[in-house]
């Protein structure tokens, strides 16, 4: 089931010309391509190997396509983790580097909902969002390279990628 509908999703939305999946359509007329969608197509496997590769450098900067908001910043962050590009990895680290760097040098001791924290829906904005952790999940999880292979942490795999950084170190709490 799970590979006729990936299927199905590549028939009506890969755009073949452009190499990405629309983000939505109406049978005669498709309307923008939005990274959010690429960085989905590559976890669920519907873009193919070969079209993934091609799409990760895009991610981040997405000329032409809607960015990804904060609050789906961890799916691309997923389709990119593991990259063995260090120009990639690098860019990667940098991007949550200055999204999420720009709250704390605005004296911010909180991470916000949207890049417009408190100015955001009418002055509505929330200033301490749970999606917004997504830089500690990214620490542990591509730069230290420390993911759960088995519940609980009690076994996991390692695999840092460290091409933006001259080194790095952390401690991730396991049960014993």
């Amino acid at each position: 089931a799970a590979s006729r509908l990936r299927r199905a999703i590549r028939g009506f939305f890969l755009d073949e010309r452009a190499g990405a999946l629309n983000s939505f359509g109406d049978h005669s007329r498709r309307w923008h391509f939005s990274a959010t969608v690429q960085a989905m197509g590559i976890l669920t496997g519907v873009l193919t190997p070969n079209e993934a590769e091609r799409i990760r450098p895009r991610l981040l900067k997405p000329e032409g396509w809607h960015p990804m908001s904060i609050s789906t910043l961890w799916y691309g962050l997923r389709a990119l983790a593991g990259c063995t590009d260090p120009e990639l990895q690098a860019s990667t680290y940098e991007h949550v580097v200055q999204r999420f760097g720009r709250m704390v040098m605005q004296g911010s001791t909180t991470l916000w909902e949207t890049d417009d924290g408190a100015d955001d829906f009418d002055l509505a904005g929330s200033l301490c969002h749970g999606w917004s952790a997504v830089p500690l999940w990214f620490t542990q999880a591509c730069v230290l390279g420390v993911t759960p292979a088995a519940p609980g942490f009690r076994r996991f795999r390692l695999d840092p990628q460290t091409a933006a950084l001259p080194c790095a170190s952390g401690a991730v709490p396991t049960p014993t």
